[in-house]
């Protein structure tokens, strides 16, 4: 079974873990990126990761490495990655920071969906 893990503070993102739940799939969900950082090494061996780039900043990061939360889902891939380079990443963010949607959509096996283009289930 394909297990994928959501990790976001938005609560509407229940939609689509139930949606692929439903579907068949495995899914883990974490609503603070606090827990998604502390359980890295588990993340890191999953099918696939789905994650809000905009998120409450980790106590043991600093704010200037999340940028006040608005860049802290982009701390978490890139963190991921160093553990698994070839780890499928999908950020689902209502952010417009042009430096973060780059770095997902260039980077192999990731890619960045905006909140604000109401994507439907099936994108992903």
């Amino acid at each position: 079974m394909i297990k994928i893990c959501i990790v976001d503070d938005d609560f509407a993102i229940e939609q689509l873990a139930q949606y692929l739940i439903g579907e068949g799939y495995e899914v883990l969900r974490y609503a603070l990126a606090e827990q998604a950082f502390e359980d890295l090494k588990e993340l890191a061996k999953k099918d696939l990761i789905i994650l809000d780039v905009m998120m409450e900043s980790p106590n043991n990061l600093s704010s200037a490495a999340t940028r006040g939360g608005h860049r802290t889902g982009l701390v978490l891939a890139q963190e991921l990655r160093k553990l698994n380079a070839s780890l499928p990443i999908i950020a689902f963010s209502a952010t417009h920071d042009k430096d973060v949607v780059e770095w997902f959509n260039e980077k192999k096996n990731s890619c960045f969906i905006n909140k604000w283009n109401q994507p439907s289930f099936k994108e992903f």
